[in-house]
């Protein structure tokens, strides 16, 4: 499926998140200190709007969404991604305090 969007320094660091979180579990070998650190980056130049046109125009799986909405809430940055998300639904993801415990 192709799905056209445009790549701008905004929207490629939001895509590259995504698929990493998306693919987190067959990642061999995961540095997931070096993921924490990534992630941290991340929330602190987040960019909500630009978030939420990437997953209007690209399919991602809503564990993945769940994923970065967990890693953000973890550095209290306000984001919107529960619009994509079920109150009703609990997600397979990891518990970011596995990457946070001894980071912090």
């Amino acid at each position: 499926m192709n799905i056209s969007i445009s790549l701008t320094p905004e929207t490629i660091p939001i895509i590259e998140t995504l698929e990493i979180l998306q693919n987190y579990k067959s990642i061999e070998d995961i540095n997931n200190t070096a993921l924490a650190a990534y992630m941290k980056d991340f929330a602190r130049h987040y960019a909500d709007e630009a978030t939420v046109y990437v997953l209007k125009n690209r399919k991602y799986k809503k564990s993945t969404i769940a994923f970065l909405e967990s890693f953000l809430n973890y550095f209290k940055v306000e984001n919107t991604l529960n619009q994509f998300l079920s109150s009703l639904s609990s997600y397979a993801i990891p518990d970011i305090e596995e990457f946070y415990g001894s980071v912090l």
